[in-house]
């Protein structure tokens, strides 16, 4: 595991810091709040710097081409850029919490009662409280965007605003960082591209790097593929399982919706994937045995 470290105007791989350096502390932390491993040689490529500002084993750029320092933000703007996500994702979940996080609805729906009868439509109590459903529902998807949004943009902030004062060396580059869903599009804010971002980007390598701890080392990258998607299905279950419990603890004992449906979903996803994985071995043993 290698990570770019600049050198002057330059940058050049740098091997993982052994146990008695202090770096090392700071090469865990950018781990943790980098998931997508940018600058990293086991992450994307697609946001690193010039191959002309890269050092490479001979100690010489890969190539001569002169190249200006506007392909990355400068700290300042950087920074101001962080600190607006941190405030927007701040007034988002107050906003929320004043109206969704409450004992009661009452404030929610009043609120869609008077916005209704300007319009000149008069709901009913049953479609009013429908339609507070769907925009809870959606108000929880956004906050859950507005989370990692906010976590991210703060750990950037602290990386490259905060330990920058003290130490260059050890800093995080305002290139490693770069927004984590990108521009919001209302043409086509779809799942494919939340699904895309959220989980490649966000828990993809964390998830694939507890398989290979939880697999032995020699087995086959199939096998962690779905040990992923087994950690995947179990983690959504407890999620679930953590709701219910709160809804029937909310209830005084009644119950609430079950889990079932996301067992049965769980069972479907981990079987579909075993089946997948032995279709693709017997294919293989079948084109080897050719």
């Amino acid at each position: 595991m290698q990570r770019l470290r600049k050198v002057g105007r330059l940058y050049c791989w740098e091997s993982f810091p052994p146990p008695s350096d202090i770096r090392r502390i700071f090469c865990i932390i950018d781990l943790l709040a980098n998931p997508r491993a940018i600058g990293w040689s086991h992450g994307p490529v697609s946001h690193l710097p010039p191959t002309s500002l890269i050092i490479n084993e001979s100690g010489a750029p890969t190539s001569w081409k002169r190249v200006s320092d506007d392909w990355k933000p400068s700290r300042r703007l950087f920074i101001l850029t962080q600190a607006r996500r941190i405030l927007i994702a701040y007034l988002w979940f107050d906003l929320y919490l004043a109206i969704f996080a409450r004992e009661d609805d009452l404030l929610a729906t009043q609120m869609i009662k008077n916005v209704s009868e300007s319009l000149g439509a008069h709901l009913t109590q049953t479609v009013g409280q429908e339609i507070y459903k769907w925009l809870w529902r959606v108000a929880r998807i956004i906050s859950a965007q507005f989370f990692l949004d906010g976590s991210h943009a703060f750990f950037s902030l602290i990386a490259v605003g905060i330990i920058s004062s003290t130490s260059i060396d050890i800093a995080g580059e305002t290139w490693t960082y770069p927004t984590l869903f990108g521009g919001f599009r209302l043409s086509s804010p779809n799942l494919k591209d939340f699904w895309a971002n959220w989980w490649h980007d966000v828990l993809r390598r964390p998830m694939w790097s507890v398989a290979q701890w939880l697999l032995p080392s020699n087995t086959s990258s199939k096998v962690h593929i779905w040990g992923v998607f087994v950690i995947t299905a179990v983690s959504h279950v407890a999620t679930i399982y953590q709701k219910t419990n709160a809804q029937w603890i909310a209830s005084h004992g009644k119950k609430g919706p079950t889990a079932t449906p996301f067992l049965l979903w769980t069972v479907e996803v981990i079987s579909s994937i075993t089946w997948l994985l032995m279709t693709a071995a017997q294919s293989m043993e079948y084109k080897t045995d050719e």
